[in-house]
């Protein structure tokens, strides 16, 4: 990874300035490149906080002459260091792989943003916990990514502090594929995520893989896939897929995101989600297996 900026920046959600500093360091220990580390420092005009700014500079391996395999896991190309024209912009094609791993990323977390006429973009925001797959995100998909580094942002919610890290793709003519798949006109003429039973025909192992890094839990009783954000139809669609493709009987499970002390709150935050029983999570994760990144393999029944 080149060029990689470590900034501090003042959240939109927040008057306070933090680093993520301690989790580049640990990917930096482990990579294989040799670094170099640079550093300034400056201080605002009131003197309440300073702003550190840090980037790692990797030597390429610019003596390479080998032709880049199609598909392969990095895509690596100057592209990923400059700006680039329209023109160019238009003609970048998503590979089978890149394109189930978006499909995957945005059945979780991540949204397409598109405004007007514009291209749109997809915008993928992660805890700090699972930096190790961000920085996979990050990486594998070199190609589509802004050049604009890393952010890191701090939400408050319940008087509880979360981190997260985010990243965007470039505007693409190739997203709006995905954008007219997943966004659909609400009653009051707002586009929303939604599923479709389009989706059938882009599922695959892959998609499956990203989607339960990003949504799955392993329990005792088997795989369940969060997905208190759809509706009771959009996740009847997902099951029938699940159904279809895997020749497996996932159910319907509610779950309450408030304690149970309040009745009220209770009725109001139930949210259906997809549990696999633990044969058929079984039977799944070997077929994911190879398309998990690793640190997200406890996840599995393997």
């Amino acid at each position: 990874m080149r060029h990689l900026i470590d900034i501090i920046f003042e959240c939109i959600y927040s008057t306070l300035v933090f680093s993520y500093y301690y989790y580049l360091k640990q990917f930096i220990s482990s990579n294989l490149f040799k670094n170099k580390l640079k550093s300034i420092t400056t201080t605002n005009n009131n003197h309440r906080y300073s702003t550190k700014v840090e980037y790692l500079d990797i030597i390429p391996n610019n003596t390479c002459k080998d032709l880049i395999i199609w598909n392969s896991e990095y895509n690596i190309s100057t592209y990923t260091t400059k700006f680039i024209s329209k023109n160019e912009k238009d003609i970048i094609a998503l590979t089978h792989f890149n394109k189930s791993v978006l499909i995957g990323s945005l059945l979780s977390d991540s949204y397409i943003e598109k405004n007007g006429n514009w291209n749109p973009r997809i915008r993928f925001e992660h805890s700090v916990h699972a930096f190790s797959y961000v920085i996979y995100l990050y990486n594998q998909l070199q190609i589509l990514r802004s050049i604009t580094p890393l952010l890191l942002i701090k939400r408050k919610l319940r008087n509880k502090v979360f981190y997260s890290l985010s990243f965007k793709t470039r505007q693409l003519l190739c997203l709006n594929e995905l954008y007219y798949l997943f966004y659909k006109k609400d009653i009051n003429n707002k586009k929303v995520k939604r599923i479709s039973p389009e989706l059938y025909h882009y599922f695959n192992d892959i998609v499956l893989a990203h989607w339960i890094i990003g949504d799955g839990s392993k329990t005792k009783g088997g795989i369940i896939l969060c997905t208190d954000s759809y509706s009771f139809e959009d996740i009847s669609i997902l099951i029938n897929i699940l159904i279809l493709k895997y020749d497996i009987h996932p159910i319907i499970k509610y779950h309450a995101s408030y304690k149970i002390s309040d009745v009220n709150k209770k009725n109001k935050s139930m949210k259906p989600r997809i549990c696999i029983n633990t044969y058929d999570s079984r039977k799944i994760s070997q077929i994911v297996l190879p398309y998990t990144v690793d640190y997200y393999k406890y996840k599995l029944f393997i």
